[in-house]
């Protein structure tokens, strides 16, 4: 669940965290909890607004690297931790996303965007969630 785009002061205190070069394709964001470990490069096929994940659709991403407040770079989202994550969308950046909330930091913000599989993002619909 993405929980917003960093801000240039949140970026700044963790850029020896991050690449020094982010494609344009790529965004910065505060991801929250991770359901599972998460390596560098795990996709993902759909992108929705968690509390009305029928609006979603089918938008290609991948993660593209992690770090944390400690802006200590990281090889992989460890299950269970809030982290900040460059993903890359290739086909280009859709709305839902570049116009997501600019935050300072986790909890600033609720309208989280979930990105996950189309098979998770099917369940997630017919479960009414």
């Amino acid at each position: 669940m993405l929980e917003g785009h960093l801000s240039e002061r949140a970026r700044a205190v963790c850029a020896n965290g991050l690449p020094a070069d982010i494609g344009n394709n790529t965004v910065v964001m505060f991801v929250s909890f991770a359901y599972a470990d998460l390596s560098i490069g795990h996709q993902f096929e759909v992108v929705y607004p968690k509390s009305r994940p029928a609006e979603g659709f089918e938008c290609k991403s991948r993660i593209v690297s992690v770090t944390q407040q400690f802006s200590i770079p990281l090889e992989a989202v460890p299950h269970g931790w809030k982290t900040i994550c460059v993903i890359e969308f290739p086909d280009g950046i859709p709305a839902l996303i570049s116009n997501h909330e600019v935050v300072n930091a986790w909890y600033e913000n609720q309208s989280w965007v979930c990105l996950s599989s189309k098979a998770t993002w099917q369940a997630i619909k017919i479960g009414g969630q």
